[in-house]
């Protein structure tokens, strides 16, 4: 990333099912799980520019992501 952003996230099975992390700092969604459907869009707030990495913790995909400037 370039700069302070938001990234979207949206899982298919509607769990939120991956970590996230800016310059190997975990960054936490914003985004409360409980009854999350497949259209529920995480979002995880970056503060600066730097490596995001993305990382699968359960079963499931992503249906797609997003950066938010």
């Amino acid at each position: 990333m370039t700069g302070a952003c938001t990234l979207n996230i949206c899982f298919f099975n509607g769990q939120n099912n991956a970590s996230v992390t800016l310059n190997g700092n975990s960054i936490i969604t914003s985004t409360d799980a409980t009854g999350a459907t497949q259209d529920t869009k995480y979002e995880y707030l970056l503060t600066g520019e730097g490596e995001v990495i993305i990382t699968s913790t359960a079963n499931g995909y992503i249906g797609y992501f997003e950066v938010v400037y």
